[in-house]
């Protein structure tokens, strides 16, 4: 029983935080940083070059699926040489989806996987970052870190805080995990797979492949 109340204590709290946060009307900004890719990355600070341009055609299919909002369709592959910021913008995107479906009050669940989950957890912890920024806020305040599940390797927005219904469900936003770790219990709406392979040599491993 204490623990209901608890529960439903926490719930009221965060509705009522949540009636508060937008105490005035959003810009034109950002009212276009909440539906367009482009904008959003320029208003964050990292305006998209061409060759991005091209990405966030490919990316942003415009097309709805029974999970996803705007980015259904067939798997994207990008493909670019090294330092031409695959994975700068692969974080504003995972940062920009989180968004438009928390508004959306839909949940979304990323894995987030590379080839150790080390380096999937630097990329989370880069995300988290953009998720708690002035800007962001603005953008999407609806957006909130959970101040349970908050470790870089596994974490959440606050759904209550957002109004988004989680009963069933394991509600997580962004889980990381490596090409050899366990994530086959984690059901997702969206991965994402960043630096997938380390070096010629692990090619070979027939495990990597």
């Amino acid at each position: 029983m204490a623990i209901a109340s608890a529960a439903l204590a926490y719930r009221r709290n965060a509705l009522m935080s949540a009636t508060k946060v937008t105490t005035k009307p959003p810009s034109e900004e950002v009212l276009k940083a909440r539906d367009d890719f482009i904008d959003f990355c320029t208003v964050m600070g990292k305006a998209p070059a061409k060759h991005m341009r091209e990405w966030h055609n490919e990316l942003c299919t415009g097309k709805d699926s029974e999970c996803l909002l705007g980015i259904g369709g067939n798997n994207t592959s990008i493909l670019a040489p090294r330092g031409s910021a695959k994975s700068t913008v692969l974080g504003l995107f995972a940062a920009w989806m989180i968004g438009r479906h928390t508004t959306a009050k839909k949940m979304l669940r990323i894995l987030y996987i590379a080839y150790m989950v080390d380096i999937s957890r630097a990329k989370s912890a880069t995300i988290k970052g953009i998720l708690t920024s002035p800007k962001y806020r603005e953008i999407f305040p609806m957006v909130r870190l959970s101040k349970i599940k908050r470790s870089d390797e596994y974490w959440s927005i606050d759904y209550e805080f957002a109004g988004i219904e989680t009963a069933g469900e394991e509600a997580f936003t962004l889980a990381c995990g490596g090409l050899k770790g366990a994530i086959t219990s984690k059901r997702s709406q969206l991965v994402l797979i960043d630096d997938p392979i380390k070096s010629a040599a692990s090619i070979n491993n027939p495990d990597i492949r």
